[in-house]
């Protein structure tokens, strides 16, 4: 599985992306929504978490 996480602040989203690790998942990070766009385009996730 294969996991894309969107949040402005780099500490959450690296430490979202450790404990995935940690389960075994995949993930990218992204830090805006044009950002996630582009990753979206190039990759398929299976689930987006994504704070606003």
């Amino acid at each position: 599985m294969r996991i894309l996480i969107v949040d402005d602040e780099y500490n959450i989203r690296e430490l979202m992306r450790k404990y995935l690790g940690l389960e075994g998942l995949e993930s990218d990070g992204a830090e805006n929504g044009l950002s996630a766009q582009r990753l979206l385009r190039e990759h398929h996730y299976d689930a987006c978490l994504v704070d606003l």
